[in-house]
């Protein structure tokens, strides 16, 4: 399963400029209405690694279960990977392609728990119960986006955007997991009550007929920016706060796994019952994107540096960040520095010229919870 920088005055607005870029600048002069000066290109690669209590690297290896640090509440993971190219018009009208994938996972204690007792060496020392709740969504695509222009809040130095994504659907998978399971040490043996329902392109049947090749989607995303002080700037994004992702035909299976497969009826005789039933079927399955949020608080005590405070949300997990950033206008060069409270993760971002880097990590190897890598280039003609 599992990226986003010879007089005084002039000197000042330079500064701004690269401050803005690098994402923290809190001058007024960075967010004026006037249109751009020159059309722009900007290409950039991204992905975001975000988990809480499951090694969000390691997932698709073998042996993640030994990494799992079981707790009371429920554990998930999610990832964002995109790769965009956008063309900018001088009155800021935004047109570009983008490649998506987003997958996300979410698993009850009790599943974790059974997941590292059926991998472990050892058998468990008493009666266990094991309540188990597992979702996962995952979907692939790429499309067009169009992004408007800044606009002004009445005659405020508040502004807003939106954009919006098409999306052709390459891939679609989801699963759900319910019910319980039971370790019992008379028997030495597991016992299962489970529910599975699972969608995917995969799933294939002596008589299912095949699923769709495609699906479709769109999603929009808002911007708001704006002054509290002429040193402390506020900025949120939504991204994919209105979304619809939908596949026709998609393959469906639903099973039922029952170790209980004997009944004694009043006659004394056994009825046997299969341990696995279900069906499979093709159905339609539509979905949303999971949002996003982002929010920031950008203070500049200085021309050329601020201090920043931020919160970020995705798939229910949230980041909170405290970061310093400073810019070498003679230099084009900008470098800002970040520290993630939750996970204790550390970030760097370094911008020259027209490109960025963004790079984060909690520095835990296999058992990270957290991985962010954006990589961009802007570029004016």
């Amino acid at each position: 399963m599992i990226a986003n920088y010879i007089s005084p005055l002039c000197g000042r607005v330079g500064a701004a400029a690269v401050l803005a870029f690098a994402g923290i600048s809190g001058a007024p002069q960075a967010w004026a209405l006037e249109p751009a000066a020159a059309w722009s290109s900007r290409v950039s690669v991204q992905e975001h690694s975000v988990a809480d209590g499951l090694p969000v690297l390691a997932l698709d290896r073998d042996g993640w279960q030994r990494l799992v640090s079981v707790g009371s509440g429920t554990a998930r993971a999610a990832q964002r990977v995109s790769a965009a190219w956008e063309v900018g018009h001088p009155s800021g009208w935004r047109l570009g392609v983008v490649a998506r994938s987003q997958a996300s996972v979410s698993a009850s204690p009790g599943a974790l728990a059974l997941a590292q007792a059926v991998a472990g060496d050892s058998l468990p020392t008493a009666d266990t119960d094991y309540p188990l709740a597992v979702s996962h969504m995952g979907w692939r695509g790429r499309g067009l986006a169009l992004g408007l222009p800044w606009q002004a809040l009445g005659s405020s130095t508040w502004q807003w955007t939106a954009d919006a994504q098409w999306l052709q659907l390459t891939d679609m998978r989801h699963t759900r997991i319910d019910g319980s399971g039971r370790y019992q040490v008379a028997t030495q043996a597991y016992g299962f009550d489970v529910h599975a329902d699972r969608a995917s392109r995969g799933i294939a049947g002596p008589f299912l007929g095949a699923s769709g090749t495609t699906g479709e989607g769109y999603s929009v995303s808002f911007a708001l920016k704006g002054h509290i002080s002429p040193q402390l700037a506020f900025s949120v994004k939504a991204d994919d706060v209105l979304s619809r992702l939908s596949w026709n035909r998609l393959a469906r299976e639903q099973l039922r796994l029952n170790t209980q497969v004997t009944v004694r009826r009043p006659d004394g005789f056994l009825d046997y019952a299969p341990a696995i039933s279900g069906q499979q079927s093709l159905q339609n399955l539509s979905t949303r994107v999971g949002a996003r949020y982002d929010t920031r608080l950008t203070w500049q005590y200085a021309p050329t540096s601020a201090v920043l405070a931020r919160w970020h949300r995705l798939a229910g997990m949230d980041e909170l960040w405290l970061g310093w950033g400073t810019a070498w206008p003679d230099s084009s060069l900008g470098l800002q520095l970040g520290l993630e409270t939750v996970r204790r993760a550390l970030a760097a971002k370094v911008t020259w010229h027209g490109f960025y880097a963004d790079l984060g990590t909690d520095f835990r190897g296999s058992e990270s919870e957290y991985r962010q890598i954006t990589l961009g280039l802007n570029l004016k003609f």
